[in-house]
């Protein structure tokens, strides 16, 4: 998953695709599990969006979206949450949720 600057995050979440935004640290040991995890995933959902915020390095979009803990994956459809997950989960599960978002 791309690690998104600002103004890409932004163009992301507003998008009328499904996005799936990863926040997380390099310090954060379930971040590191969950990196290849989500990475799998992204490569089975064209029509949606996926990208990644690091909270020490994007700390006002991190306070904006209220995440307190990471991972955190919010799920956002036209600039709108519409699910928000912290923790670590099986690939199977994300795939669920994504395709009951969609």
């Amino acid at each position: 998953m791309k690690n998104l600057d600002s103004k890409e995050y932004y163009e992301m979440i507003k998008s009328d695709k499904l996005s799936v935004v990863k926040y997380g640290a390099s310090w954060c040991g379930p971040c590191r599990v969950l990196a290849p995890i989500m990475d799998g995933v992204s490569t089975k959902f064209d029509d949606v969006n996926f990208g990644e915020i690091d909270v020490d390095a994007q700390s006002e979009i991190t306070r904006e979206q209220g995440v307190r803990s990471v991972p955190t994956i919010i799920f956002f459809k036209k600039g709108e949450i519409v699910e928000r997950m912290v923790g670590l989960q099986q690939a199977d599960f994300y795939e669920s949720k994504i395709n009951s978002l969609k």
